[in-house]
This record gives C-alpha cells, sequence and structure tokens, in this order.
C-alpha cells in the first residue's frame, strides 16, 4: 500500500474505534452494533460475545439508566496487510445513574483500561472483527 493509502486506512480505523465509543455513550446501539463485522467477537466483562446477535442482546440490555462516557487515548494503528488492522489504545471510562429526566447522579470515573481492536476491511469500510481490553489502572 502507498503511504497516502497507509494514511487513510489509519484514519479510517481510528474513526470506526471513537464512532463506536460515541454511538455506546449516545446509546444509539443499532449503529454501535453496525460497527462489528458480522462474525465479530466482543471480550466484555469475562463473557465472549461473538455474532452480532450475540452483541445486540448485551447492547440491549444496558440499563436505560446508565450515562456512559468513553474517552479513547493514545490509538496506535498497526496495518497487517489492505484489509487486516489492530488499534491498540487506552480508555477512559466514566459513568453515571440517571434516576428520571431531572436528576441524574455526578459522572465518576470507572476504569482506565488498556485495548485492543482488530479490525477488517470489508470492500467498502473497516469493522470491528474482535475488540477486548483489560483494566490498566484502577481507580480510588
Amino acid at each position: 500500500m502507498s503511504n497516502e493509502a497507509n494514511l487513510a486506512a489509519s484514519m479510517a480505523c481510528t474513526a470506526t474505534v471513537f464512532e463506536f465509543f460515541r454511538c455506546l455513550d449516545e446509546r444509539t446501539h443499532e449503529k454501535a452494533l453496525s460497527l462489528f463485522a458480522p462474525d465479530g467477537v466482543w471480550y466484555r466483562n469475562g463473557d465472549e460475545l461473538r455474532g452480532r446477535e450475540s452483541i445486540g442482546e448485551a447492547l440491549a440490555a444496558r440499563p436505560d439508566s446508565r450515562r456512559t462516557f468513553h474517552a479513547v487515548c493514545n490509538p496506535l494503528v498497526s496495518l497487517a496487510d489492505a484489509n487486516h488492522a489492530e488499534v491498540r489504545f487506552f480508555l477512559m471510562a466514566f459513568e453515571a445513574q440517571r434516576t428520571d429526566a431531572a436528576s441524574a447522579s455526578p459522572m465518576t470515573p470507572s476504569a482506565v483500561r488498556r485495548c485492543v481492536d482488530t479490525l477488517t476491511f470489508d470492500g467498502q469500510r473497516w469493522l470491528i472483527a474482535s475488540k477486548s481490553s483489560e483494566r490498566h489502572l484502577p481507580f480510588v
């Protein structure tokens, strides 16, 4: 791949990672789900969610009262070839609970995680083939 193609692929992969967390925080779960490859895997909370159906069920089970903010930090893209990439990044996660439309608990930090997403190019866009993370730093 040319330098321009590498740069474009790297930017598109990073955009997919950013878009997933924006969708998660905005609760646009169908859009978040569409960012996974049909056979994508999400290693989440000790579970292996395999395929869009399983991932969609987990997204639908997120409590309506839970509000989140995910900040993706220091993404580094490694292109294996024209159709496969890995994005390593740190993730700062915050959450709050909303009890009704007028009240919400303050946003509090919940984790700093070390993450690895593998992506695949389907001919039109980069999709998440695998998403995993582990705790990097605890909050006191």
